[in-house]
């Protein structure tokens, strides 16, 4: 049996278009849809662009922006669901996956919006596990494995507290790796 490469799209703002997602390309047909400045009501109305490909898996990490303009976090996990509910609409056939939003540096990010903390950031990742797990989306806890001792981003991983440097997508590649590495292996398991 041929092992068939999955079609990844990865969703969301900044941290996604800056990143440095080479690595995966040896795992997956990858596409990157990352927009500076992104927010869910963008990502809301643009959502079938991404889905054209139909792609196995989709991989969203919106919402710090959202936070940055003030958006709460009820309203914020809401849209987050609604678009989660979109691509099963489009595109029955992929599946969606959750991530964690990245913490942020609050000592290099000194000037950042009211709105924009490591705790909204934790009481949003709070709410969309639980919704990931209701909806039946799979989650990957990005914001864990880039938090250090104080609870923060790794002023060592990022240029301006909220910004990953290229070296520092290695986790979250890894993550994504690991992830795919684990749905193969069920198919493989599930086709014998």
């Amino acid at each position: 049996m041929a092992l068939v490469r999955p079609k990844v799209a990865l969703v969301g703002d900044s941290l996604t278009n800056e990143g440095d997602f080479r690595p995966l390309h040896y795992f997956a047909d990858t596409s990157v849809f990352g927009i500076n400045g992104e927010t869910s009501f963008g990502v809301f109305s643009r959502i079938h662009e991404y889905l054209q490909d139909l792609p196995d898996y989709l991989f969203l990490n919106i919402g710090v922006n959202d936070l940055a303009q003030g958006e709460r976090v009820e309203s914020l996990s809401e849209r987050i669901k609604r678009i989660w509910e979109k691509v099963v609409q489009l595109s029955p056939g992929t599946r969606v996956v959750a991530t964690t939003i990245l913490p942020i540096s609050h000592k290099l990010f000194e000037n950042r919006p009211p709105g924009l903390s490591n705790k909204h950031i934790g009481v949003l990742n709070g709410v969309l596990r639980q919704s990931a797990f209701a909806f039946g989306a799979d989650m990957i806890d990005l914001n864990a494995a880039y938090l250090n001792d104080d609870y923060e981003l790794d002023p060592e991983d990022t240029y301006d507290g909220i910004h990953l440097k290229k070296k520092a997508y290695f986790p979250w590649v890894a993550l994504i790796i690991s992830y795919l590495s684990c749905e193969i292996k069920k198919k493989l398991t599930q086709n014998r």
